[in-house]
């Protein structure tokens, strides 16, 4: 059964229930199995992070899973603890993000 939606301002919906990938999930293959499973189960939503150190979890989980891209959505958040809010350079650490998840 696919999880509940909400209504996002642009008119597309996202699940309100998502895959947390967590400080916990440090490992970084064990992380993927984790969310490869969390895939394969139905999960479309996964919350990551920068202070996470799991962009590349989620890259080879999304590979390994086989479906497509464009139906999973990924919350990342920036920044790291300690770090000033000055240092924080969303555009930069998004590309970071995504050359990671590759």
């Amino acid at each position: 059964m696919p999880a509940p939606t909400i209504k996002l301002n642009d008119g597309t919906s996202m699940p309100i229930l998502g895959f947390g990938t967590g400080t916990a999930l440090k490992i970084e293959r064990e992380c993927a199995d984790m969310l490869l499973e969390a895939l394969k189960n139905g999960y479309t939503y996964i919350d990551t992070a920068q202070q996470y150190d799991t962009a590349g979890s989620v890259g080879e989980a999304l590979k390994r899973w086989g479906g497509k891209r464009e139906d999973v959505y990924i919350l990342t958040k920036f920044g790291r603890d300690g770090a000033p809010p000055e240092a924080i350079e969303p555009r930069k650490i998004l590309q970071e993000q995504l050359k990671l998840g590759r």
